[in-house]
């Protein structure tokens, strides 16, 4: 009888169905729509947790500076990308954005060190990201954004 239809699938899973390693589309509102990964499940330690599956931004910490003042942009780095990643904070969807390798319990940890101390001492915070992107195959696509959290200057 040449009648034609089409048909949307629509699969809708909660929160708490969504497994390690899940693709998410996040909107993340003025930036648009991002494709994510779930980087740590709604029953984990951390609560869910969602990463972007690229890169997002380039963001250049510090500049050339001496003294005092390279001491200051290296102590504030994590705050400094901490503050960058809330641009893509969607309050209908999220309460809150952090930096990968920051401390995924609390992102507030290891955020600014005394500048009269020297140098922030080394963390491994961003180890549990690392060792979770890695099993996630993605990585890769951080270890350039990840390697300043190491400390190594």
């Amino acid at each position: 009888s040449n009648i034609e239809a089409s048909c949307a699938v629509t699969v809708t899973m909660t929160v708490s169905n969504l497994a390690t390693g899940n693709y998410v589309s996040y909107n993340s509102g003025s930036n648009g729509t991002i494709l994510c990964r779930v980087l740590y499940p709604a029953t984990s330690a951390y609560g869910l947790q969602i990463i972007s599956n690229g890169s997002v931004k380039n963001v250049t910490l510090g500049k050339e500076c001496k003294g005092t003042e390279a001491r200051r942009q290296f102590n504030r780095a994590i705050y400094n990308l901490n503050t960058e990643s809330n641009k893509y904070l969607n309050s209908s969807y999220a309460i809150e954005t952090r930096c990968a390798g920051s401390n995924p319990a609390n992102k507030s940890l290891g955020e600014i060190y005394s500048d009269d101390n020297g140098f922030a001492a080394e963390d491994s915070y961003y180890t549990t990201d690392k060792n979770q992107m890695s099993n996630l195959g993605i990585w890769n696509i951080r270890k350039r954004l990840l390697v300043s959290f190491e400390r190594n200057i």
